[in-house]
Protein backbone atom coordinates (compact mmCIF):
# COMPACT_ATOMS: atom_id res chain seq x y z
CA UNK A 1 0.00 0.00 0.00
CA UNK A 2 1.37 3.76 -0.66
CA UNK A 3 2.62 5.01 2.14
CA UNK A 4 0.65 8.76 1.57
CA UNK A 5 -2.34 6.54 1.23
CA UNK A 6 -1.52 4.89 4.42
CA UNK A 7 -1.25 7.77 6.51
CA UNK A 8 -4.57 9.39 4.35
CA UNK A 9 -6.36 6.22 5.83
CA UNK A 10 -5.30 7.18 9.35
CA UNK A 11 -5.97 10.55 9.18
CA UNK A 12 -9.92 9.50 8.13
CA UNK A 13 -10.24 7.00 11.01
CA UNK A 14 -9.11 9.32 13.60
CA UNK A 15 -11.13 12.21 11.94
CA UNK A 16 -14.28 9.94 12.24
CA UNK A 17 -13.62 8.92 16.00
CA UNK A 18 -13.35 12.13 16.76
CA UNK A 19 -16.63 13.05 14.72
CA UNK A 20 -18.40 10.47 16.66
CA UNK A 21 -16.90 11.08 20.21
CA UNK A 22 -18.27 14.66 19.40
CA UNK A 23 -21.20 13.85 18.05
CA UNK A 24 -21.54 11.23 21.78
CA UNK A 25 -20.23 14.09 23.51
CA UNK A 26 -22.93 16.54 22.04
CA UNK A 27 -25.77 14.30 23.31
CA UNK A 28 -24.41 14.40 27.01
CA UNK A 29 -24.00 17.98 26.97
CA UNK A 30 -26.76 19.56 24.43
CA UNK A 31 -25.62 20.18 20.93
CA UNK A 32 -26.19 23.83 21.44
CA UNK A 33 -22.84 23.52 23.96
CA UNK A 34 -20.35 22.31 21.35
CA UNK A 35 -18.17 25.16 20.35
CA UNK A 36 -15.42 25.22 17.73
CA UNK A 37 -13.00 23.79 19.98
CA UNK A 38 -14.24 20.51 20.41
CA UNK A 39 -14.82 20.27 16.68
CA UNK A 40 -11.38 21.54 15.37
CA UNK A 41 -9.68 17.91 15.98
CA UNK A 42 -11.32 16.40 13.17
CA UNK A 43 -10.31 19.16 10.83
CA UNK A 44 -7.11 19.81 12.20
CA UNK A 45 -6.29 16.13 11.10
CA UNK A 46 -6.79 16.59 7.83
CA UNK A 47 -5.28 20.02 7.32
CA UNK A 48 -2.02 18.36 8.64
CA UNK A 49 -2.22 15.28 6.64
CA UNK A 50 -2.36 17.97 3.35
CA UNK A 51 1.02 19.65 5.26
CA UNK A 52 2.65 16.42 5.42
CA UNK A 53 2.33 15.17 2.16
CA UNK A 54 3.38 18.83 0.86
CA UNK A 55 6.59 18.86 2.83
CA UNK A 56 7.69 15.73 2.59
CA UNK A 57 9.82 15.97 -0.08
CA UNK A 58 12.27 18.60 2.07
CA UNK A 59 12.68 15.71 4.43
CA UNK A 60 13.61 13.11 1.15
CA UNK A 61 16.48 15.36 0.14
CA UNK A 62 18.23 15.61 3.48
CA UNK A 63 17.50 11.34 3.81
CA UNK A 64 18.73 10.54 0.55
CA UNK A 65 22.75 10.07 1.41
CA UNK A 66 21.41 8.01 4.31
CA UNK A 67 18.93 6.13 2.36
CA UNK A 68 21.80 5.23 -0.35
CA UNK A 69 23.77 3.65 2.65
CA UNK A 70 20.62 2.14 3.90
CA UNK A 71 19.70 0.43 0.85
CA UNK A 72 23.66 -0.99 0.18
CA UNK A 73 23.84 -2.28 4.31
CA UNK A 74 21.14 -4.19 3.64
CA UNK A 75 21.45 -5.72 -0.01
CA UNK A 76 18.46 -4.00 -1.22
CA UNK A 77 17.91 -3.70 -5.03
CA UNK A 78 15.87 -0.44 -4.52
CA UNK A 79 16.22 3.29 -5.73
CA UNK A 80 17.57 5.00 -3.26
CA UNK A 81 15.84 8.34 -3.81
CA UNK A 82 12.85 6.04 -3.59
CA UNK A 83 13.29 5.16 0.13
CA UNK A 84 14.43 8.38 1.11
CA UNK A 85 11.03 9.32 -0.50
CA UNK A 86 9.00 6.57 1.39
CA UNK A 87 11.07 7.65 4.81
CA UNK A 88 10.87 11.21 4.62
CA UNK A 89 7.10 10.95 4.14
CA UNK A 90 7.12 8.58 7.21
CA UNK A 91 8.43 11.41 8.74
CA UNK A 92 6.75 14.74 8.12
CA UNK A 93 2.81 12.61 7.83
CA UNK A 94 3.39 10.37 10.79
CA UNK A 95 4.87 14.34 13.22
CA UNK A 96 2.35 16.15 11.58
CA UNK A 97 -0.88 14.24 12.35
CA UNK A 98 0.08 12.97 15.52
CA UNK A 99 1.27 16.63 16.73
CA UNK A 100 -2.11 18.41 15.30
CA UNK A 101 -4.12 15.93 16.92
CA UNK A 102 -2.20 16.57 20.37
CA UNK A 103 -2.37 20.40 19.92
CA UNK A 104 -6.08 20.54 19.06
CA UNK A 105 -7.43 17.69 21.47
CA UNK A 106 -5.68 18.08 24.82
CA UNK A 107 -7.51 21.40 25.75
CA UNK A 108 -10.80 19.65 24.99
CA UNK A 109 -10.39 16.45 26.65
CA UNK A 110 -8.60 18.41 29.86
CA UNK A 111 -11.39 20.95 29.88
CA UNK A 112 -13.95 17.96 30.45
CA UNK A 113 -11.57 16.78 33.39
CA UNK A 114 -9.48 13.67 34.10
CA UNK A 115 -11.11 10.33 33.02
CA UNK A 116 -11.67 7.76 30.80
CA UNK A 117 -12.09 9.63 27.85
CA UNK A 118 -8.05 10.82 28.04
CA UNK A 119 -7.96 7.69 26.44
CA UNK A 120 -8.41 9.39 23.30
CA UNK A 121 -5.03 10.84 23.35
CA UNK A 122 -3.42 7.34 22.23
CA UNK A 123 -4.71 7.67 19.22
CA UNK A 124 -1.66 9.99 18.65
CA UNK A 125 0.03 7.27 18.56
CA UNK A 126 -1.17 5.48 15.86
CA UNK A 127 0.56 7.53 12.89
CA UNK A 128 3.75 6.72 14.35
CA UNK A 129 3.60 3.13 13.84
CA UNK A 130 3.66 2.62 10.16
CA UNK A 131 7.26 4.95 10.17
CA UNK A 132 8.32 2.55 13.47
CA UNK A 133 7.28 -0.77 11.14
CA UNK A 134 8.91 0.28 8.43
CA UNK A 135 12.14 1.29 10.33
CA UNK A 136 12.47 -2.00 12.16
CA UNK A 137 12.25 -3.96 9.00
CA UNK A 138 14.92 -2.12 7.45
CA UNK A 139 17.22 -2.96 10.47
CA UNK A 140 15.57 -6.71 10.39
CA UNK A 141 17.35 -6.81 6.69
CA UNK A 142 20.82 -5.56 8.09
CA UNK A 143 21.01 -7.59 11.26
CA UNK A 144 19.62 -10.99 8.91
CA UNK A 145 22.58 -9.86 6.32
CA UNK A 146 24.98 -9.34 8.48
CA UNK A 147 24.06 -12.58 10.81
CA UNK A 148 24.14 -14.42 7.16
CA UNK A 149 27.65 -13.12 5.91
CA UNK A 150 29.12 -14.15 9.35
CA UNK A 151 27.71 -17.73 9.76
CA UNK A 152 29.27 -18.72 5.78
CA UNK A 153 32.67 -16.21 6.28
CA UNK A 154 34.36 -19.02 7.93
CA UNK A 155 33.08 -21.66 5.43
CA UNK A 156 34.38 -19.09 2.10
CA UNK A 157 37.85 -18.41 3.75
CA UNK A 158 38.25 -22.34 3.65
CA UNK A 159 36.59 -22.47 0.26
CA UNK A 160 39.14 -19.17 -0.90
CA UNK A 161 42.29 -20.69 0.56
CA UNK A 162 42.00 -23.81 -1.46
CA UNK A 163 41.80 -22.01 -4.50
CA UNK A 164 44.02 -19.61 -3.44
CA UNK A 165 46.55 -22.54 -3.30
CA UNK A 166 45.55 -23.58 -6.84
CA UNK A 167 46.74 -19.93 -7.90
CA UNK A 168 43.71 -18.14 -7.86
CA UNK A 169 42.71 -14.65 -6.75
CA UNK A 170 40.45 -13.72 -4.22
CA UNK A 171 38.42 -12.09 -7.11
CA UNK A 172 38.58 -15.02 -8.93
CA UNK A 173 37.66 -16.96 -6.48
CA UNK A 174 34.61 -14.63 -5.88
CA UNK A 175 33.88 -14.88 -9.47
CA UNK A 176 33.61 -18.50 -10.20
CA UNK A 177 31.22 -18.29 -6.68
CA UNK A 178 28.86 -16.41 -8.03
CA UNK A 179 28.72 -19.33 -11.51
CA UNK A 180 28.70 -22.03 -9.06
CA UNK A 181 28.24 -21.58 -5.22
CA UNK A 182 25.01 -20.00 -4.33
CA UNK A 183 23.56 -23.64 -2.75
CA UNK A 184 26.17 -23.41 -0.89
CA UNK A 185 27.42 -19.78 -0.04
CA UNK A 186 23.88 -18.29 -0.81
CA UNK A 187 25.15 -14.78 0.98
CA UNK A 188 28.11 -14.46 0.21
CA UNK A 189 27.72 -15.39 -3.72
CA UNK A 190 25.13 -12.04 -3.32
CA UNK A 191 28.52 -10.13 -1.73
CA UNK A 192 30.54 -11.36 -4.72
CA UNK A 193 28.09 -10.55 -7.68
CA UNK A 194 28.47 -7.02 -5.68
CA UNK A 195 31.88 -7.23 -5.83
CA UNK A 196 31.61 -8.05 -9.56
CA UNK A 197 29.16 -5.42 -10.25
CA UNK A 198 31.34 -2.69 -8.69
CA UNK A 199 34.09 -4.00 -10.63
CA UNK A 200 33.06 -4.33 -13.88
CA UNK A 201 29.99 -1.60 -14.32
CA UNK A 202 31.36 1.14 -12.60
CA UNK A 203 34.79 0.82 -14.10
CA UNK A 204 36.52 0.75 -10.26
CA UNK A 205 39.66 -1.44 -10.12
CA UNK A 206 39.45 -5.10 -7.99
CA UNK A 207 40.59 -3.85 -5.11
CA UNK A 208 38.88 -0.58 -4.82
CA UNK A 209 35.90 -2.43 -5.34
CA UNK A 210 36.79 -4.77 -2.69
CA UNK A 211 37.69 -2.13 -0.43
CA UNK A 212 34.36 -0.11 -1.12
CA UNK A 213 32.25 -3.54 -0.42
CA UNK A 214 33.71 -4.10 3.13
Amino acid sequence: MDVKKTYWAIALAIAILWAVFSALLGIVIGLSRLGLLELLPAPSVIVATIIGSSISGRFSEKLLPWATGLCEKAQVKRIPLDVAEEFGTHIAMSIAISFAFIATATPVLLGMGFGPHMFLLALAAVPIIPAVVSHLSWSNRVSERKERTDWELPFFTVYATILAHCGLTLYASMKMLTKTGRRLFRQMTSESEDVERLAELTGRGVVESLEAHA
